[in-house]
């Protein structure tokens, strides 16, 4: 796939970019008494939320699935915010994305639903994975009770059994290469996973 100047877009370059710019000033975004609504998320997540913006209250932000930018109580506080960033990633010899602090924001909600439903699949007792290839929103699901609510102490003896030629759940690929939802409820785990990765797999 080309841009609007013909140039070829190199995806994985570009994905690269836009996940190290979320890590540089996710910490300066927090969202509080999320609602994400299902039905209602067309073109994108429709969600609402209260904003945080460097720890300061500024107000509902939301979206209503329909494909268009987020809307925001406090547009001065967006303005400013997205103005600062502009300088810094300028300053450093980087071009900031159109919209950042929608980016921002739209990390957070995909994080909050990618947790939400690995609280639901473990509660349920099952762990679920992705293999690469898969459909995009596609999780595989195995039962297995013991396994998916000790989730650290019993990962190894999963992929164990996952691996086998009585199994083969990986489809061959390297237990490297799986995405377990499972892991997103373990902190040590969870850190070091690349959840834009993860994201762009729901």
């Amino acid at each position: 796939m080309s841009d609007d100047k013909g140039e070829k877009i190199d995806w994985d370059e570009w994905h690269a970019a836009l996940d190290a710019f979320q890590a540089r000033y996710k910490g300066r975004v927090e969202l509080k008494s999320v609602k994400v609504f299902e039905a209602g998320s067309r073109e994108t997540t429709n969600f609402a939320a209260m904003l945080y913006l460097d720890g300061k209250k500024v107000g509902r932000v939301a979206n209503d699935g329909g494909g268009g930018p987020h809307e925001y109580d406090d547009w001065t506080a967006i303005i400013a915010l997205t103005d600062e960033i502009k300088a810094l990633e300028q300053a450093a010899g980087r071009k900031p994305p159109v919209e950042s602090i929608d980016l921002l924001i739209s990390a957070h909600i995909e994080n909050w639903r990618m947790l939400r439903d690995a609280r639901k699949w473990s509660r349920a007792g099952k762990v679920a994975f992705r293999c690469p290839g898969d459909p995009k929103g596609s999780w595989t699901m195995v039962r297995w009770p013991e396994l998916a609510r000790d989730w650290p102490k019993h990962k190894a003896s999963f992929v164990r059994e996952a691996t086998s030629q009585k199994y083969n759940w990986f489809k061959g690929h390297a237990p490297s290469e799986i995405i377990f939802a499972n892991d997103l409820l373990v902190p040590a785990t969870a850190s070091k996973l690349d959840l834009g990765r993860v994201a762009r797999s729901l």
